[in-house]
């Protein structure tokens, strides 16, 4: 499900946007640099708006790879990372629950 803008995914030094959020995963792009992010770990996720965060979420990396440039040309090179949550606690599985809720885009028919 597409996301607000101003949700944001952290992983180690890398930052992005989220693109996509549901209960099983997402996917964010961020600023290809010296970080790359790893085939597990920990991800936090950030409504910058409110000031909500979840921390400490575990995930698995579906997959990490460059991101086309929006324009048809960039200097700035961007990669695009999936990923799925595992190993959820309870209390994990509700903020997860309300963080997607409150920031998902609902479109109309």
């Amino acid at each position: 499900m597409k996301v607000k803008d101003g949700v944001m995914a952290l992983m180690g030094d890398a930052i992005g946007q989220i693109g996509d959020i549901s209960m099983s995963g997402l996917s964010f792009t961020y600023l290809d640099g010296s970080y790359r992010v790893s085939s597990n770990g920990i991800v936090s996720l950030v409504d910058i708006n409110d000031g909500i965060c979840i921390d400490s979420l575990p995930v698995v990396i579906v997959q990490d790879r460059s991101a086309r440039p929006s324009l048809g040309f960039s200097f700035v090179i961007m990669r695009h990372c999936s990923m799925k949550f595992y190993d959820l606690s309870q209390q994990q599985l509700k903020e997860l629950d309300e963080f997607v809720s409150k920031n998902i885009v609902h479109i109309s028919q």
